[in-house]
């Protein structure tokens, strides 16, 4: 009884391993890309004229906390299921590439990624049905940001 129950583990463990490794690849990479998207918006801030130091003071902490780590790893089983663990890893391989460039990014759009065999609508849905959409959205309310970016628009130059 004990061998059998021996050999599905060995045989389970890389499985396991590479889940992890994948899981601990996507929070820093996002963890990079949520701050990116932070310093974006004061970016633009700046560009309509708005007075973005306080935006640029509550800069969100983006790390991940336990509960981040369950939706990240919920969204990873969606998408390796709709897109196979090598598009997946596709889509790590492209935050990783993309992340110099990330300090210039003009557009939210650049900071947004997903497997190629899952649409824009379908990866948001995935993201929210496991709670990773709302992660950036309460770091950045928590840390005061949201409410530094709204004081910041009364300041901006109007057309």
């Amino acid at each position: 009884m004990i061998r059998p129950a021996l050999v599905a583990l060995l045989l389970l463990s890389p499985v396991a391993a590479f889940a992890q490794s994948q899981l601990e690849r996507f929070e820093a990479l996002s963890e990079q890309i949520n701050l990116e998207r932070a310093r974006l918006l004061v970016r633009e801030m700046e560009a309509i004229g708005g007075d973005a130091r306080d935006m640029q003071a509550t800069l969100p902490d983006t790390g991940w906390g336990d509960e981040d780590r369950v939706a990240g790893a919920c969204v990873l089983e969606q998408y390796n299921t709709a897109a196979g663990t090598q598009g997946t890893d596709e889509m790590l391989d492209r935050m990783e590439a993309a992340l110099p460039q990330l300090a210039t990014a003009e557009s939210l759009a650049q900071l947004t990624f997903r497997p190629d065999a899952i649409s824009d609508r379908v990866s948001v849905q995935i993201e929210k049905s496991c709670g990773l959409f709302d992660i950036p959205l309460r770091q950045m309310k928590d840390s005061g940001f949201t409410n530094a970016m709204m004081q910041a628009f009364d300041t901006a130059k109007t057309n």
